[in-house]
């Protein structure tokens, strides 16, 4: 137990980075409860669910939440590409949000469905019950209040007004086509500012999606056509906003946090929250839980990474199509695909530097995110 809990702390929004904040600080002792506006846990789907094998190292999935094992990637510029050797894991996204949600339950947190946050005033929550359309007022001056309500979070509205986040719009589809099931696509040339995906749930079925600030719908449909699939091969649509990553968000002050996609804690390369977010929030509880300041544990584990994520984003967006081709023709190398398969790709910096000891000519990279 704490030494000395607090009488509740509330969280916004029972995603999977909520409520595994929620499973912390309950199993830890704490009173939790979250506040989620949505009638179920896990809908809707806004993520490819793909996430590198690391995240075992946070936490152990389990067998039944793995759809498939990804053992390749292809990376195309047109006609050019190159494959490497990855270990990523394909996820079911609702079956995932909901088993940390019932963890975040087992260990003693409270869940409330269709229940809105939509302010403070006088210091106090004010949260909207969706099925009665009434509001509830909820003291909380002196308790913690977690703001993990997804890009466009209300609870960020209250900590910075100043600092505004930036999203890509992510456009994505689950269709029938057959890839094999093996290789995960990455389409450079599809996506301004971005890049398209092709992740296989299995050997019949794929999420095949792009982000980009600019014209989504009509690049998701050059994307469609270019893997002849047609509307009738659609079995759902899926889509939302990707936050951009800003190292001067406020994401904490006084009592009030910030986790998760609300805080951005997003790879700018790669557009994923998932590992980063968990990461986060273990942070988030070691600091409600003892006092330790929020923005020094964020700085010592995530944020180096997302500032260099962030900077390799920008670096990427802007190359010419002849610097793309430049770049394949780099990664075609043997000794270079083999550090691609065997280096986390979490940690750009520790990449990129394993990348320039084998191919100097990767320092142009290097010296561009270290700057």
């Amino acid at each position: 137990m704490p030494l000395n809990p607090y009488p509740m702390i509330n969280i916004i929004g029972a995603g999977p980075i909520g409520s595994y904040t929620a499973y912390l600080l309950a199993k830890a002792g704490e009173n939790v409860r979250i506040f989620e506006e949505h009638s179920t846990i896990g809908s809707p789907v806004q993520c490819t669910g793909l996430v590198t094998s690391s995240i075992n190292n946070i936490i152990k999935l389990e067998k039944n939440l793995i759809l498939n094992k990804i053992k390749k990637a292809r990376i195309y510029n047109g006609k050019n590409f190159f494959e490497t050797g990855i270990s990523d894991i394909v996820i079911d996204r609702r079956k995932f949000d909901q088993s940390l949600a019932d963890k975040a339950i087992k260990a003693g947190c409270e869940i409330f469905l269709n229940h809105k946050f939509v302010g403070i005033k006088n210091k106090k929550l004010v949260i909207k019950n969706l099925k009665i359309n009434k509001n509830k007022k909820i003291d909380f001056e002196n308790d913690p209040l977690i703001g993990a309500d997804g890009p466009n979070s209300l609870v960020r509205t209250f900590i910075d007004k100043k600092n505004k986040i930036n999203h890509w719009v992510g456009v994505q589809a689950r269709a029938r086509l057959n890839t094999g099931g093996g290789i995960f696509e990455v389409c450079l040339d599809k996506s301004p500012g971005f890049f398209g995906w092709v992740v296989p749930e299995n050997e019949g079925i794929v999420r095949i999606g792009l982000a980009t600030r600019k014209d989504p719908n009509r690049n998701f449909q050059r994307l469609l056509e270019s893997k002849g699939l047609k509307k009738k091969d659609i079995i759902e649509l899926q889509g939302g906003l990707i936050p951009i990553y800003n190292q001067n968000l406020t994401v904490q002050k006084g009592n009030i946090y910030l986790v998760g996609d609300a805080a951005a804690h997003v790879k700018a390369t790669t557009g994923g929250g998932i590992i980063p977010g968990l990461v986060a929030a273990d942070c988030l509880a070691e600091s409600v839980l003892n006092s330790k300041d929020y923005n020094k544990l964020l700085n010592r584990r995530l944020n180096l990474n997302l500032k260099a994520h962030l900077k390799l984003r920008n670096v990427l967006n802007n190359f010419s199509n002849s610097d793309a081709n430049y770049l394949i023709s780099l990664c075609n190398q043997k000794k270079i695909k083999k550090i691609l398969g065997k280096t986390n790709r979490d940690h750009p910096i520790k990449l990129l530097l394993s990348l320039a000891v084998r191919e100097p000519r990767f320092f142009f990279f290097l010296k561009n995110v270290l700057k």
